[in-house]
């Protein structure tokens, strides 16, 4: 609304992202099985990135469980999603007063959105070449990796 747009269609776009963030959460769960995990998430900042919020938060949702379970084993989803989850609370929460006394002191968004995209292409980087953990004989993570084994 800052920027003139009418609040109808901030309504509407708000109502889109949600539909995107589903459509996004079926489409990520069916490429799981035929494209590496690491490239989806990938592709997942890089649609928060590009804006395209719903593709990109809704690929993100799924992502994030499938690639932990992926790489630790499911029986340590539960430990790294309690480690995990509130830190990512606090750093999403923290967005929107960082924007706005960004705002305040700029007068514009602009400046913070150019690091928020520099965030989630950074993030973007990483997820396509980061490797999974070595696996020992019983197909538990080794000690060399830091999991166990």
């Amino acid at each position: 609304m800052d920027r003139g747009v009418n609040p109808g269609q901030i309504a509407i776009a708000t109502a889109f992202d949600a539909v995107a963030a589903g459509i996004s959460t079926f489409a990520m769960g069916n490429l799981a099985h035929r494209i590496p995990a690491r490239l989806l998430g990938a592709l997942g900042f890089t649609f928060l990135a590009m804006a395209v919020f719903g593709l990109g938060i809704g690929g993100m949702m799924f992502m994030q469980n499938f690639i932990w379970a992926d790489y630790f084993g499911r029986a340590h989803l539960g430990a790294i999603r309690g480690i995990v989850l509130p830190i990512t609370l606090v750093i999403g929460g923290s967005g929107a007063p960082i924007a706005g006394y960004m705002y305040d002191w700029t007068g514009s968004y602009d400046e913070i959105w150019w690091v928020g995209v520099g965030i989630m292409s950074a993030a973007a980087v990483l997820a396509a070449t980061i490797r999974a953990p070595a696996r020992g004989a019983k197909g538990t993570l080794s000690a060399r990796s830091g999991g166990v084994g």
